[in-house]
């Protein structure tokens, strides 16, 4: 590796104890990203992947909800490998705490800007879904109208879907000043048997300008709480709208209520207390920091950025099993599609068919009654 220059950290006067704690990973932080996250990277892909694949296959699967669900998926898979992917790399390659130095610059300006842009696409994509229910529960005729002419009904979600992207991308550009230098540090370890195979250069993507890492955060921290209080009210008058609907109507409703009212409340609450603690204790240090009060919040972030992480991108990964839990609909669309996958797999191998009905695949595709 060839460097210019770099910055010295001089440790030669710490114990292995504080070098260790400061630069090297712990035992909890190996588990953590040797096991935990590639655990939520494969299951989430997997799916992810499922999900996108039963749109694919079912036709009535082809709806504007799923439009925008579709491309978050998108976003999941793209978050997931690329954002859990780096970390478990760099965990492979290097016994260094968040180094990069086998990466080079164009790591910094491409590949972890990438990663802001998927964060941004998902927020965008769960407050698109928030507001189509809203609009479906809460101004069924506006929809009804709108939908009777077929460019509205797919065209539209179309330009909501590129409009989504193209501003996630313009919002993460912002992160290029935040982390597109790659910076060396040249460490000199204190003297111990601990130490003597440990690489004496590391790296790390830091900001162009000192301000922009701050500006960057602060601005990813404020548009998720922007986001995050009109999608609360939406679903507060989602759930009152449909509650004040079935006292007026049929008893036999009850069911219809409280079915929707469940699949909102588990969508809304998973995304967004998966989510909130990464936000709020991102907040916290910035408001620490400021304050110069680092120390005891530096303790304090040890402990609890890796759960606020982990939960961050489990919730990348959950939302095929939610739709499969709190939808029948996409849970017979999950079982239709793997189940013609399945026969026709057998159909190719010559393997006889042992059903007392006939079933193909266009009895398959049937809609749902």
């Amino acid at each position: 590796m060839e460097i210019n220059s770099c910055v010295v950290f001089d440790l030669s006067n710490l114990s292995e104890s504080e070098a260790g704690d400061e630069f090297l990973y712990n035992s909890r932080e190996h588990f953590f990203l040797g096991v935990v996250m590639p655990v939520i990277m494969i299951s989430g892909i997997i799916g992810n992947v499922a999900f996108l694949l039963v749109y694919r296959r079912i036709r009535r699967m082809h709806t504007r909800t799923n439009i925008y669900l579709a491309n978050l998926a998108v976003a999941d898979i793209l978050y997931l490998v690329f954002g859990v992917g780096e970390k478990v790399l760099a965990l492979s390659l290097s016994p260094i705490r968040y180094d990069s130095a086998m990466f080079s610059s164009v790591w910094c300006y491409t590949v972890l800007p990438f990663v802001k842009m998927c964060a941004y696409a998902s927020m965008f994509f769960v407050t698109m879904v928030t507001v189509d229910k809203f609009f479906a529960v809460c101004h069924p005729f506006r929809v009804r109208r709108s939908s009777k002419r077929r460019y509205r009904l797919f065209l539209q979600p179309i330009k909501f879907v590129t409009g989504a992207w193209c501003t996630a991308c313009l919002c993460a550009m912002m992160s290029i000043l935040a982390l597109g230098k790659m910076v060396y540090y040249c460490l000199l370890w204190p003297t111990g048997e601990k130490f003597e195979r440990l690489p004496t250069i590391f790296g790390m993507c830091r900001p162009f300008l000192t301000w922009a890492d701050s500006v960057s955060n602060l601005f990813q921290i404020s548009l998720f709480f922007i986001v995050l209080f009109p999608n609360v009210y939406m679903y507060i008058k989602i759930i009152y709208t449909l509650h004040r609907r079935v006292k007026c109507t049929a008893r036999k409703d009850t069911q219809l209520r409280n079915y929707v009212a469940r699949m909102l409340v588990i969508n809304g609450s998973v995304f967004f207390l998966c989510t909130t603690p990464f936000y709020a204790f991102s907040l916290a240090f910035h408001i620490a920091d400021f304050f110069a009060i680092p120390p005891a919040m530096a303790n304090m972030m040890k402990v609890t950025m890796p759960v606020s992480q982990a939960l961050l991108y489990l919730n990348s990964c959950v939302n095929p099993v939610i739709y499969n839990i709190a939808n029948p609909r996409y849970r017979t669309a999950f079982i239709e599609t793997f189940k013609y996958k399945k026969m026709r797999r057998q159909a190719n191998n010559g393997r006889p068919q042992t059903n007392n009905k006939p079933t193909t695949s266009t009895m398959l595709m049937q809609p749902l009654k």
